[in-house]
């Protein structure tokens, strides 16, 4: 990395983005005091006719990672400044108000992307033994956390000393499992540090689902960058009485399909209800397999599992009595395009323009559909349930007649339609984020999220 001496391999997620086209890395060393509209200045220089042919990265060296935090936070508020300023000149606005929901959406993405692909290209230097480096801690910190190990060793009893000790390595416990038997000292970004601590923390915490009371430990554990089931209003709309429930059968054995498993919170709950049931499970992300195969084991029911398949599309030859998908909801690109850049979490957000996943499901899922109706045994007939949100169509992206054509032109029939809600509390909770973030906030989209609502549609085989 020119700049750097040593050279530092590059470690994150990020890095084939990084080299994308370019011919250098070109490293810019700052510390807490360096102004944040410098920082955006040295990033903006990729793309520049001056600098073809290079990738700005900087590199943070200031005391402690809180600050290394507070340092990106700042950086971030002046790339949102920035953005809108540009925005108003390019728009001839001066207010958000007057542009449509559609336009302020195109304009929230792309900020979205500018800020991924910057604030992405701040990074920090790890040593060997992946701990943060002496020279990123400072020697007088470094002297502190030293000391600081010493006075609590004869204390570590005592919940204060466990929690000192526990400071103290869990950076470096997360770099450990990310980054393996890595030889030599590498820059990671400070936003993967710090997403990576949060995934940690929501794995060993859990997120309870009262619909998996009395299921194991009765929690999702989500790992990094699978999507977290944090909204779980949608979730009571799997619980269709016994009198028409495709997973019903007379006591007969039956099968689930979940496309798209995700954390594999949708089996888990329908597994758990019918006793009688076993389940397939799809998807396309690699992280997404393994942590529905772990939560699943948690939670004892991975006996029952026939089988969990990396894959984009439905397997060839497997049918069940009931398919369950819960796709993407909005169309449009993911911040970062490539696959092998891991942006699994906005995959599972984002479908492409063309709603491929949605559309595709939609179009061959009744191949896979079981033909287990008897008027002698009274089975019923097999079902697909699509949940999905509404968002794309308040948003403007999709059309509802749009969605209801390509149902009819799969071949399938709607029987029910259910919705779900959010909660005022779960609102509440959105709107005390972003006040304590003090994010700038397109209104008309927030207002398209704040009326959100989520769809079942239960859908089987035309007569």
């Amino acid at each position: 990395i020119v700049g750097l001496k040593p050279p530092l391999p590059l470690l994150t997620s990020q890095a084939n983005n990084l080299h994308h086209n370019k011919h250098h890395i070109v490293a810019t060393f700052v510390d807490e005091n360096t102004p944040a509209k410098n920082v955006q200045s040295i990033l903006a220089r990729n793309g520049n006719e001056d600098d073809v042919g290079d990738v700005h990265v900087v590199v943070y060296e200031g005391r402690k990672f809180g600050r290394a935090q507070q340092f990106v936070s700042s950086v971030r508020r002046r790339l949102r400044e920035q953005f809108f300023l540009e925005m108003a000149k390019e728009e001839m606005i001066r207010n958000m108000d007057d542009l449509s929901v559609g336009e302020q959406w195109k304009y929230y993405r792309k900020q979205k992307e500018i800020e991924a692909d910057q604030l992405n290209r701040i990074l920090i230097q790890v040593q060997s033994n992946h701990q943060l480096s002496n020279n990123f801690l400072g020697e007088t910190d470094a002297k502190k956390s030293k000391q600081n190990r010493t006075r609590w060793s004869t204390k570590s009893n005592t919940s204060k000393g466990r929690k000192s000790n526990k400071i103290d390595t869990y950076i470096q416990t997360i770099l450990q499992r990310v980054n393996g038997n890595q030889i030599g000292s590498y820059l990671v970004p400070i936003r993967e540090i710090s997403s990576r601590i949060g995934a940690d923390q929501w794995y060993e915490k859990g997120v309870p689902v009262h619909l998996l009371d009395g299921c194991g430990d009765g929690k999702i554990h989500p790992h990094y960058n699978v999507y977290p089931p944090t909204r779980q209003e949608y979730l009571n709309l799997l619980c269709v009485p016994d009198d028409t429930n495709p997973l019903v059968q007379n006591n007969n054995s039956t099968v689930v399909m979940d496309v798209g498993c995700g954390t594999g919170i949708l089996s888990a709950i329908l597994l758990h209800r019918h006793k009688n049931a076993s389940a397939i499970l799809t998807d396309i992300s690699p992280l997404a397999v393994d942590c529905a195969s772990d939560n699943l084991t948690r939670l004892g029911l991975m006996d029952r599992v026939r089988g969990i398949h990396l894959t984009d599309q439905l397997l060839a030859d497997a049918e069940a009595d009931l398919i369950v998908c819960n796709p993407p909801w909005i169309p449009g690109k993911v911040a970062n395009q490539s696959v092998e850049c891991g942006n699994w979490l906005e995959k599972a957000i984002y479908d492409d323009v063309n709603s491929t996943m949605l559309f595709g499901f939609l179009r061959g899922v009744s191949r896979h559909m079981s033909i287990n109706h008897s008027a002698k045994t009274g089975d019923r007939q097999s079902e697909s349930w699509l949940i999905i949100s509404d968002l794309a169509e308040r948003l403007q992206l999709r059309s509802r007649e749009e969605l209801l054509q390509t149902i009819d032109d799969g071949g399938l029939e709607i029987t029910e339609v259910r919705k779900a809600v959010p909660t005022v509390a779960q609102r509440k909770r959105v709107e005390h984020v972003k006040r304590r973030r003090k994010e700038v906030i397109f209104p008309k989209v927030e207002a398209a999220r704040q009326a959100e609502v989520t769809y079942l549609f239960r859908l089987r085989r035309q007569r």
